[in-house]
């Protein structure tokens, strides 16, 4: 058994916390042969899953390796008996409680997410692409979201959030592509509409949100 002493440097890990944990995880749900930490005990919620079609997958799958146009069917709330649309897809994103297809919509001209569960049929491959991840303004451009505690809070509870988040000077920094921002928001569960009633709920304010307003998708 090793024992790491105070001048340990690790090499091959990067020391972060939610690196073990992640791999302790990865241990207990693949049942691996790893003995990291058989005595631990440690659990993870497992979130509902959303069906995705495997026929939907192989289609996007190639589209996106071969650069190619996709005509293929998509539901929304908005249209829930659907109708076609030719996308350009780029990228697969996991967006917290679900993955999302980054592409560019013919329809609307603009480069959009398209939440996987929602394709239906087979996909058709069409002919070359035409716009890029390079040419997506959006994904290109990084942010700087800047989160503090809720300043409702005293002055023990911010410090505990200050603690919790490796706030420097009080204020957390978050890089983020400007596409992805409104979904870390969420997932930071910051209401940008207005506060929570109760700051313990809230917990952490965005104020620098006049400076990314463009790029959020809800206002």
């Amino acid at each position: 058994m090793f024992v790491p002493t105070a001048e340990f440097i690790p090499h091959c890990i990067s020391g972060n916390v939610n690196e073990f944990l992640q791999l302790l995880n990865n241990q207990n749900s693949s049942h691996t042969s790893i003995e990291l930490a058989s005595n631990l005990i440690d659990t993870s919620l497992s979130l509902v899953k959303r069906q995705v079609s495997p026929y939907v997958m192989r289609g996007l799958v190639r589209a996106i390796k071969q650069n190619k146009r996709v005509d293929i069917d998509y539901v929304s709330l908005t249209n829930p008996n659907g109708e076609g649309r030719i996308i350009q897809p780029y990228m697969f994103v996991k967006t917290g409680l679900r993955w999302h297809l980054r592409a560019f919509d013919e329809k609307h001209q603009q480069f959009r997410d398209f939440v996987l569960s929602r394709f239906k049929g087979q996909p058709e491959l069409m002919g070359d692409a035409t716009h890029t991840a390079e040419q997506d303004n959006a994904w290109q451009t990084i942010l700087n979201l800047s989160f503090v505690p809720d300043p409702r809070l005293n002055k023990e509870q911010k410090q505990v959030l200050e603690q919790d988040y490796q706030m420097k000077g009080g204020r957390l920094e978050v890089p983020v592509r400007a596409a992805l921002a409104q979904y870390l928001i969420q997932e930071m569960h910051v209401n940008i509409k207005e506060p929570f009633d109760n700051p313990q709920e809230q917990q952490l304010i965005l104020i620098n949100k006049s400076e990314i307003d463009k790029w959020l998708f809800s206002n």
